[in-house]
């Protein structure tokens, strides 16, 4: 799909023409993306760089752009980001995306950040904690979190988890769950497990 043209173009720097082509079906929205490059030496042609983007997730966005995957939480209708049923599915989602066939061995890393500024994730959902009606709910609500960060932990890709503002208990441990995590060194920036006696 390379091409070249012998006459050079009139540019000093090279200049980036992009046009996308996208296909949406089961979920998920695949976009194309072509690149044309326009150097001093000439027309480079064409080249086709890939953005794969989960669909229909109300809380956590997850492309895969150039082999690097990025899971961004942003809780709708919430300042903050915590962990509850709806979050937990949507992860898990996201997992079982990474670990399936066709796309594990595309991806070179995970980039875990938020989209709230001052805020990574504040722990459990303690609103869907409290309406728990049975301490057997509870446990499962807790097992099922535990299960997913180490089911993150064992991915054999490179996990990195960003943290700009408050990583409290469940969102500490899901940061703690990936190989590398970066801080910032902001005055939100906070991180705290719970202490149990």
């Amino acid at each position: 799909m390379n091409k070249s043209h012998r006459h050079p173009i009139p540019y000093k720097k090279p200049v980036y023409l992009l046009s996308f082509i996208e296909r949406r079906g089961a979920g998920v929205v695949e976009r194309a993306r072509l690149e044309s490059v326009c150097t001093p030496q000439g027309y480079r042609g064409f080249e086709s760089l890939s953005l794969r983007i989960l669909d229909s997730m109300a809380n956590i966005t997850y492309t895969l752009h150039d082999r690097i995957a990025t899971l961004t939480w942003d809780m709708q209708d919430s300042k903050v980001n915590t962990l509850s049923s709806t979050t937990l599915a949507e992860f898990e989602r996201v997992l079982d995306e990474i670990l399936a066939s066709d796309q594990s061995s595309a991806i070179e890393a995970l980039i875990i950040d938020s989209a709230k500024p001052g805020i990574f994730i504040a722990g459990a959902d303690i609103k869907e904690i409290e309406g728990l009606t049975e301490p057997e709910d509870v446990d499962v609500f807790v097992q099922r979190a535990h299960d997913l960060f180490a089911k993150l932990e064992g991915l054999e890709v490179l996990t990195i988890a960003i943290i700009d503002g408050a990583a409290l208990g469940g969102g500490l441990e899901l940061a703690l769950a990936c190989d590398v995590r970066l801080a910032t060194d902001g005055p939100k920036t906070k991180l705290g497990l719970l202490k149990f006696t």
